[in-house]
């Protein structure tokens, strides 16, 4: 038996299949920035920011490492922003060296720890070094601590630049306990990085008390905000010049290092992953009353049929039959609503020309993009991915409600009720429509129910592309005859209350597609009787409580008490 998983947390690109909550860390945005992609090979940047794109649009929450990196994402991708917040990284004190291990390197030394690649600007610290090995009795090295990640043509040319160059140590890649040890001894650490996220070595010198001069990079100001300890990481003169200035005064240098002690006290792996761990709570939390496999399943269905195709008159039809009990003459213009589970928005796009404003809910990301690209002319919709749970409304404010196919595919149908009552004023209606149990049927009609349903369960555990297929076979070759010949028979006389599908009878063929995968492809579905909804209705508040006499079953509209 295999655990479910609900809730993922990634780390890099692309994002995998996964039908539960994402949650993605963001460091940084070097390939979208100006001065940096050109070094990117065009064709693989491309894929990267084709993969990065898709990923933030599926992904549920963004924690981003610093606020610069924040604004950089919101910047390339604003319909982010309501889905981020800023987790600083956080060093951990459990970390131990040993005290025999011998020094690292023989004499004073400089240290700087990156990987050699172009943004780490290690070109300009070679000039700066260079300089400052013109000083008479200059005796520290340059260490250099990383792997090479860029050209060996790269990496030669920066070898070039050194005057010295047994004065220049470039050590590769290196163990932890090593690179603790480099850290240790060092006089002064220097980050001359043209562009970061957030820089993880400013809080591993800070944990081992090493002095330390930065770039004037904008997150580096955000996290030292330490004018005295920062260059300018584009002159090698400046980058010289500030570290002379620390080598050669150690009240500075210690001043630095009360500063950052200061600075970064808060920046501990205990605070980073409480406010992680408070985040995936808050996830998991808002997905309790959802099923993410009925979730993805809708969303895929909303990406299939977007309603483009559905005719004017089926809509106000349809529509028309639903709402039948609403009090829509009621509403003020003024009113304030939702619809919760709004899909691809068909119900809303009758309901926002008459009221003031419309929350448009639903859990999947995909139904939102459609809603809001079918309601892109109603400037009045809001649109919010969210469960029932986390309706983005205060308790006892929404003038109107209404939940139309939704409530029955979810775990607690009336959890969910209650939920959605919560929001509404006293005296707001709340219309209903919930899957019936065919308590209006004959036992022959049930029947016949429970064969089709066996049917459901198998093929709603297909994937997608096959259910849709044999989805599509199902409203060809069992809908459309079914609801044809009822039309015939109504034609002719005959009564069709309870004959198979007669509801379709006037219904063109897209809303039979659709409505056949609505109906055969959902893993999760309930169903009712008229009593059962009455009982949920009014546990939840409602009073005043009133069915639609004719199908579809069971639509009810009921009042706040």
């Amino acid at each position: 038996h295999r655990p479910r998983i609900d809730l993922l947390h990634c780390f890099s690109f692309p994002i995998p299949k996964f039908t539960g909550k994402v949650i993605l860390t963001v460091h940084d945005f070097r390939h979208k920035e100006n001065d940096l992609k050109k070094l990117f090979n065009p064709i693989t940047n491309t894929i990267r920011c084709n993969f990065m794109y898709r990923g933030l649009r599926r992904t549920d929450y963004i924690i981003a490492v610093s606020n610069f990196t924040m604004n950089r994402l919101i910047h390339y991708y604003p319909f982010c922003k309501s889905k981020v917040s800023r987790v600083y990284h956080g060093f951990s004190s459990r970390v131990s060296y040993n005290s025999s291990t011998p020094r690292p390197h023989p004499k004073p030394y400089i240290l700087t720890v990156g990987h050699i690649i172009f943004h780490k600007n290690h070109r300009n610290l070679i000039l700066a070094f260079n300089k400052l090995l013109e000083q008479p009795d200059f005796e520290h090295d340059l260490v250099i601590v990383g792997r090479n990640y860029s050209s060996q043509r790269f990496f030669d040319s920066l070898k070039a630049l050194c005057k010295k160059p047994e004065r220049v140590i470039f050590t590769g890649a290196v163990s932890d306990s090593q690179l603790i040890e480099y850290y240790k001894h060092a006089t002064l650490f220097v980050f001359p990085s043209l562009y970061e996220g957030f820089g993880i070595p400013l809080l591993e010198v800070s944990f081992h008390r090493v002095p330390f001069v930065v770039s004037d990079i904008e997150v580096f100001k955000e996290l030292l905000a330490f004018p005295e300890a920062q260059f300018d990481p584009h002159d090698p003169d400046d980058i010289a010049a500030v570290i002379h200035k620390h080598l050669a005064n150690p009240c500075l240098r210690q001043e630095t290092l009360d500063w950052a002690a200061m600075r970064f006290s808060s920046f501990s792996w205990t605070n980073t992953a409480r406010e992680t761990l408070q985040l995936y709570g808050e996830l998991a939390e808002s997905q309790r009353n959802v099923d993410p496999l009925v979730v993805r399943d809708f969303g895929l269905e909303w990406l299939h049929f977007d309603q483009s195709k559905l005719s004017p008159m089926d809509q106000g039809e349809i529509f028309s039959e639903y709402f039948a009990n609403f009090p829509m003459q009621n509403l003020q213009n003024k009113a304030i609503g939702f619809d919760l589970g709004c899909g691809s928005g068909r119900w809303a796009a009758m309901v926002a020309p008459r009221v003031a404003e419309l929350l448009c809910i639903d859990p999947s990301s995909n139904a939102i993009n459609i809603a809001r690209k079918n309601l892109t002319t109603f400037k009045n919709c809001k649109f919010h991915q969210a469960g029932v749970d986390n309706i983005p409304l205060p308790d006892n404010s929404a003038d109107f409600g209404y939940s139309l196919g939704v409530l029955h595919h979810i775990p607690d149908t009336a959890g969910g009720i209650k939920s959605c009552v919560r929001k509404l004023k006293s005296g707001a209606p709340f219309l209903l429509y919930l899957y019936y149990a065919f308590d209006n049927r004959p036992i022959w009609f049930r029947f016949l129910w429970k064969i089709s349903n066996c049917g459901r369960i198998l093929l709603s555990r297909t994937p997608y592309r096959v259910k849709s297929f044999c989805c599509d076979l199902i409203a060809t070759f069992i809908y459309w005859p079914l609801a044809r010949t009822s039309w015939i028979l109504e034609k002719i006389g005959l009564d069709i209350e309870s004959f198979p599908l007669s509801y379709y009878r006037n219904r063109s063929f897209y809303v039979m597609r659709t409505d056949a995968l609505d109906r055969f492809g959902t893993k999760l579905e309930k169903r009712f009787t008229k009593q059962q909804i009455q009982n949920m209705m009014e546990e939840a508040g409602l009073q005043d409580i009133r069915f639609n006499e004719g199908p579809p079953y069971w639509v009810a509209v009921g009042t706040k008490k």
